[in-house]
């Protein structure tokens, strides 16, 4: 949704949060694939580019999240990484600790760190009723 936000460099490293994200709990869920495969779309990534991002990427949180210069940036990635968090409705205790190290990296007040997970569950539940329009039964 917010990824067209970020440079180029910010999406490689957003690639590798969203991965350290997803392998938290370590599992992969059905609906984790589902959104970062739609993720890999919308960064217009290919195989290939995934693959070259995931055996070059830096594994130390925070020279990984040190990149995100702007508020817009940081906003985008911690919104469009707090949404893979929840979008197997199964936001575990190691995602959860993360998503701190991130909004500590990103100075995020505890305040704005509620708000945007206020708003990520709002729009997972939007999308998940859009998605039923496209039911044959409905």
């Amino acid at each position: 949704m917010f990824l067209n936000l970020l440079q180029t460099n910010e999406k490689n490293v957003f690639w590798a949060l969203s991965k350290m994200v997803i392998l938290a709990d370590n599992k992969v869920d059905a609906k984790e694939a589902e959104m970062t495969e739609l993720m890999k779309k919308e960064l217009q990534f290919s195989d290939s580019d995934v693959a070259k991002i995931e055996s070059e990427a830096e594994n130390n949180l925070d020279k990984l999240c040190a990149v995100f210069s702007t508020h817009k940036s940081k906003t985008a990635a911690f919104l469009e990484l707090m949404s893979l968090c929840y979008s197997d409705n199964d936001f575990v205790d190691a995602e959860q600790i993360l998503m701190d190290k991130v909004a500590l990296n990103f100075n995020f007040s505890k305040e704005k760190i509620l708000e945007m997970e206020i708003w990520v569950k709002k729009i997972l539940v939007l999308t998940n009723e859009g998605l039923n329009f496209f039911n044959e039964n409905q």
